[in-house]
C-alpha cells in the first residue's frame, strides 16, 4: 500500500473515502490513521504550540 502524505490522505471528503477491500491494507490504514491522530496531539500539546486561552479570536462561543 503507498503510504501517501497528509493533504493526500485527508483532503477529500470523508463522504467519498472507501476501505481497501484486504483486511492486510484495512489494518495498515488504521495504523497510519492512529499515528496522524497521535502526530496531531502531540503538535497541539506542545510546548510551542500557541495558547488558545490568550487569543480572544479562537474562543469558542459559550
Amino acid at each position: 500500500m503507498e503510504l501517501l502524505g497528509w493533504a493526500e490522505r485527508y483532503r477529500a471528503r470523508i463522504g467519498s473515502w472507501r476501505l481497501p477491500a484486504s483486511e492486510t491494507k484495512r489494518a495498515e490504514l488504521a495504523r497510519v490513521y492512529g499515528t496522524d491522530g497521535y502526530a496531531l496531539v502531540e503538535a497541539v500539546y506542545a510546548p510551542f504550540s500557541p495558547d488558545p486561552s490568550s487569543h480572544s479570536e479562537w474562543r469558542l462561543p459559550q
